[in-house]
C-alpha cells in the first residue's frame, strides 16, 4: 500500500512531506488540546456549493490563531480557509492567509493507486 499523500504545486505533483501517520497524529494531538476550540457557525455556499462554516480557535504562548474553514457538504472536502495569526505586537504581528480549494482537475499522479474503502 502506498502510504503517501501527493500535493500539485505549480503544475507538478509533489509528494507531500507530511506523511498520512504524521496527519493522524496531529488529528489525535488536536482532540486532546484544551486550547484548540472549533464549533459549527452555519451554512454558506461557497461557488454554489453548500458548505459547512467552521470557526476554529487556539491561543498558545507565543500566538493567537483564528480560523474559519468551510467544508462541503456533498463530500466532506474544505473547501476554503482564512486564518489570522496574531503574533502580538499590533499590526506588524499580525498574518492572514486565505485558501480556496479547487478539486475539479485533481488526478492521482502516474503509478498511484487508489485506496479502497475498508
Amino acid at each position: 500500500m502506498n502510504n503517501r499523500s501527493y500535493i500539485l504545486a505549480n503544475g507538478n505533483w509533489r509528494v507531500s512531506p507530511t506523511s498520512l501517520k504524521d496527519l493522524q497524529d496531529a488529528t489525535k494531538e488536536a482532540d486532546n488540546n484544551p486550547t484548540l476550540k472549533c464549533r459549527p457557525v452555519h451554512a454558506e455556499l461557497v461557488n454554489d456549493e453548500a458548505a459547512a462554516l467552521y470557526s476554529v480557535s487556539e491561543q498558545t504562548d507565543n500566538a493567537k490563531l483564528d480560523s474559519q474553514v468551510w467544508i462541503s457538504k456533498a463530500c466532506g472536502l474544505p473547501l476554503k480557509s482564512e486564518m489570522i495569526t496574531d503574533l502580538g505586537g499590533g499590526a506588524a504581528g499580525k498574518t492572514h492567509r486565505s485558501v480556496h480549494y479547487e478539486y475539479s482537475k485533481v488526478q492521482a499522479p502516474a503509478g498511484v493507486q487508489r485506496r479502497s474503502a475498508a
